[in-house]
């Protein structure tokens, strides 16, 4: 197993590829995932998160809402990994990471996301 980012581990293939899409393609970036979670009854849980206070928990099966049976699929696909332990992860880290890539309790601007990429 590889683990990239710390946050899934992928089947290891023996040799290193390109990825197919880069990770914010999945969602359309930070951005993306914004709109997703607002338009599916979830805009509170990501404020939360973007915003400077304390992250609101969400459970498995409220990303799934969230982020839709699409992109779910898509990543299940994508990492070769069942759909429960996909959303386990994801509950457990996008409330960090969003919070971490919005520190100033905004999205970034593309420069400012540089920066931290970098």
């Amino acid at each position: 197993m590889v683990v990239r980012a710390g946050l899934f581990p992928l089947p290891n293939t023996g040799a290193i590829s390109k990825p197919d899409a880069s990770p914010g393609e999945v969602t359309g970036g930070l951005g993306g995932l914004l709109k997703q979670f607002q338009q599916n009854g979830f805009g509170d849980a990501i404020n939360s998160w973007i915003g400077t206070g304390q992250n609101k928990s969400v459970a498995p099966n409220q990303i799934s809402d969230a982020l839709g049976q699409d992109t779910i699929d898509a990543l299940c696909q994508r990492m070769g990994l069942p759909k429960e332990q996909i959303l386990v992860v994801l509950s457990k880290v996008l409330p960090n990471t969003v919070d971490q890539l919005t520190p100033e309790g905004r999205l970034p601007t593309r420069q400012e996301i540089s920066r931290l990429m970098g």
